[in-house]
Parts: C-alpha cells; structure tokens; sequence
C-alpha cells in the first residue's frame, strides 16, 4: 500500500503500477523501479534511477545511462509559463481537458518534462551547489537557481484526481454560517474546481450571489 503526501502522488504511482512500472524502492540517492515486460513474456527487471538534485516542492531529476531528464508535476499556472515554444495543439488540448476537470469538481496537475546535456547539467549544478551550501538567502539562492534551469519544458499532459471531503464537513460549514460566522477559502485549485468544491461542502448555495474576477480570458490565453 502505497503512502504520499497528497491524494495525486499516490494516484500517479499506483496508475504507472498497474500499467507494469512499480515504484519498488526508495533511498536518499536512488529510486528503483521494477519494470514488467509484456511483450518479453512477462519479464521483470529492476531499474535504478539515481537522484541527482531535488528541488522541493518543484521538481524532482533523475538520470539513468542514456539521457537526463527534468520531470515537473505542478498547477497549470506554474507549468504553462515554463513551456518551450511550439506543440500548440497540446497546449490547447490540455487546456480543454483541465476545463472540463475543474467543472467536474477535480483537482488538475499538468506534468512536463525537459531533456538535458550532460554539459548544461553539469554547469547548472555547479551553481546549485553554491546556492545549497550558502549561509545566507539560501531559499531564495536556490528559487533563483531553479529558475535558471525550469523552463523550455515541454508538456506531456494533465492529470485529475477526486478531492474527498472529510465526513460531516458540509453539516459542519452550514452550522458555522448558522452560528453568523464568515468563513474564507483560500485554494490553489482552478476556478470551476473551487466553485463546484464550495457547492458540495456547502460554502455556497444557489442563494448567494457570486462575482468572479478573472484574468483568464481568451485574450490573455492567445497571449500566453
């Protein structure tokens, strides 16, 4: 059984599972994943990734004989103004479908990725390793870092997972407006996500009225 830290990371693991990638084993330098091939008669083999920087909350390498790679799961937000250029049908497949998730009441993540050089990692590295080990500003040293490195990535897609509800929250939030109380939210989540996440928990009802201020318009979309 499967641990994570949220609803999505434990979602994405257990999906590349049953499609014959398991997330075996897990250490401070490596990851192992145990790879079932179908098409070889049901062969298994384990395969070591090693880690060679995290980035917290951001992006995770990993590196294996032939290539290395930079792999991102994040908001939409984040991801679409760290894209390369090019591959506008993605674009806009993707998002098509984080619309039609975020009406549907899911939480969306976009993964991406980029493929190195050896030689641009080494440089950025040498620079990471600067920001890592400073005395001083070290978490903005290592955001300005990340920033050198995070971009030009190209999309390979979304993904939406269900947002439970914790049993009684509706009747909880309902009794507290009851009791006068003002309540604010404050959520990362896509705008339809958020106004259909409110209706279940009782936030809102059909009664009040809503004002939705936005800067996603197709205007600003043809933009970016």
């Amino acid at each position: 059984m499967y641990q994570a830290a949220s609803p999505d990371e434990a979602a994405l693991v257990t999906a590349t599972k049953n499609l014959g990638f398991f997330f075996y084993r897990h250490t401070p330098t490596m990851v192992i994943i145990r790879e079932s091939h179908v098409e070889k008669m049901g062969k298994i083999q384990d395969v070591a990734y090693e880690i060679l920087n995290v980035i917290e909350f951001k992006s995770l390498w990993c590196v294996d004989t032939q290539m290395e790679d930079l792999f991102f799961i994040g908001a939409d937000t984040v991801i679409y103004e760290r894209l390369g250029d090019g591959n506008h049908d993605m674009k806009r497949l993707t998002k098509k479908h984080l619309e039609q998730f975020g009406s549907a009441g899911l939480r969306t993540l976009c993964l991406a990725y980029r493929e190195l050089s050896t030689e641009l990692y080494e440089k950025w590295n040498e620079k990471f390793i600067q920001a890592k080990s400073s005395l001083r500003d070290r978490e903005k040293k290592l955001d300005e870092v990340a920033e050198l490195i995070e971009k030009y990535l190209v999309l390979i897609g979304c993904a939406a997972i269900e947002d439970k509800r914790q049993e009684g929250m509706p009747a909880c939030i309902e009794t507290l407006f009851l009791a006068g109380m003002k309540i604010w939210v404050l959520t990362g989540d896509k705008i339809e996500t958020a106004i259909n996440i409110a209706y279940a928990c009782n936030l809102i009802n059909n009664d009040m009225k809503q004002f939705i201020i936005s800067s996603e318009t197709d205007a600003i979309r043809e933009a970016e």
